[in-house]
């Protein structure tokens, strides 16, 4: 769904890096890969979803990623030049995408909720609370009147920078460790 979904709203300009991390569920992932012409890495071991990402990134061939789980679709047909606008205003900046929240009906067909929340990224406050698992989903704008909204942690399935600004932070290989 998530391959199809980029298809219709993005076209074949956007080149996809379909990652499977060892997945042994027998899922035919390669040939849908095939199916959407995205490229395809299979790990033979697992690595994790730090360097998975860093790993897809590495291979990019564009300024600019999206990293996208799974489970993401997109709605707009102009979700590209959004993203890719914002990243050039300022290519030391990490977008995280705006969600919106989806449910499955009773033929198990998914479906946008118009009542569901959206998210605008999330929010640690270190100063009050030290335990990082703390972070809390933001679902009311902080600035209404903005079309950005800062956010304070990247939590999420969609964000995207510029190759450049990943490499210079040296990307998750500092942050998420698999063990």
């Amino acid at each position: 769904n998530t391959l199809d979904s980029i298809r219709k709203h993005g076209g074949k300009k956007v080149a996809v890096i379909l990652i499977n991390d060892a997945s042994d569920d027998g899922y035919p992932y390669e040939s849908y890969a095939t199916e959407f012409e995205a490229s395809y890495i299979f790990n033979q071991e697992r690595q994790g979803v730090a360097r998975s990402r860093d790993m897809g990134i590495e291979r990019c061939a564009t300024s600019y990623f999206l990293l996208l789980d799974a489970h993401m679709r997109f709605y707009q047909e102009d979700w590209i030049p959004i993203l890719t606008d914002e990243l050039k205003k300022d290519e030391r900046v990490l977008l995280c995408c705006n969600s919106r929240i989806l449910r499955k009906n009773e033929q198990g067909e998914m479906y946008d909720d118009p009542k569901g929340s959206r998210t605008f990224g999330a929010r640690v406050h270190l100063e009050r609370d030290p335990d990082i698992l703390s972070a809390k989903w933001v679902d009311q704008e902080q600035y209404p009147q903005e079309e950005i909204e800062d956010i304070t942690c990247v939590l999420g399935a969609a964000y995207a920078a510029s190759k450049k600004y990943w490499q210079y932070l040296k990307g998750l290989s500092l942050s998420l460790i698999h063990i």
